[in-house]
């Protein structure tokens, strides 16, 4: 994705964006004719492009379903339950190394309905 704001972004530095990086984000969704977006909607989006990578071979299933599961976390969202056959196939896949390739096979499933979401 590009657009002038997200560049600026993208290049602001730490004291910069302290103070600009909530105006630029907020620009750029305008940009990119996303309009406002609620931290759920945010994480849907994400996993969508993350399943779109997952799916493409781009990143392997566990580091998806990881980079997901630590964008889930950071939001700090209770209730929010969609993402949640990731973070349980990466969890398992963690503690039962004998089952890694079922948990990888789960988690492409999974992003395989990702990546049709909204579509």
């Amino acid at each position: 994705m590009e657009c002038k704001s997200l560049a600026e972004l993208a290049g602001l530095s730490v004291f910069e964006a302290r103070t600009e990086a909530r105006g630029l984000f907020a620009a750029t969704l305008v940009e990119l004719g996303m309009g406002e977006m609620t931290l759920t909607d945010a994480l849907r989006y994400y996993a969508k492009e993350i399943s779109t990578q997952i799916i493409s071979a781009r990143i392997s299933p566990l580091e998806g379903a990881r980079k997901i599961w630590n964008a889930k976390l950071k939001t700090g969202i209770k209730g929010f339950h969609e993402l949640d056959p990731f973070v349980y196939a990466v969890s398992e896949a963690e503690d039962r190394p004998m089952d890694r390739r079922f948990f990888e096979t789960a988690i492409k499933e999974q992003a395989k309905l990702w990546v049709n979401f909204g579509a």
